[in-house]
């Protein structure tokens, strides 16, 4: 995440590899990759970096309906992450 660009089409990629990620590990694939082990690992702690830039670009508006889309399958899957990330993102910009 910390060299990808800041722009829809990259969020949408990104988004995609987050819900395949997440997809994965609940189907007990690379269990010993565990890069969103808390809210402040490194791995959240880019997500956060990457949304906080989204939103100073004044995309973070457009792209939430599809961070809310993924961030939903993502915490069916047993993670709040996303969700997290958000909330601080948006209480913070």
């Amino acid at each position: 995440m910390t060299g990808l660009d800041v722009t829809g089409e990259k969020l949408s990629h990104l988004l995609a590899n987050l819900s395949s990620y997440f997809a994965e590990k609940n189907r007990g694939r690379m269990a010993e990759v565990n890069l969103f082990s808390s809210h402040d690992s490194p791995a959240a702690q880019l997500l956060r970096r990457y949304l906080a830039l989204l939103h100073h670009a004044g995309l973070y508006d457009a792209a939430k309906p599809d961070l809310e889309i993924h961030a939903s399958y993502i915490e069916k899957l047993g993670s709040d992450v996303v969700f997290a990330c958000m909330k601080e993102v948006e209480e913070t910009c």
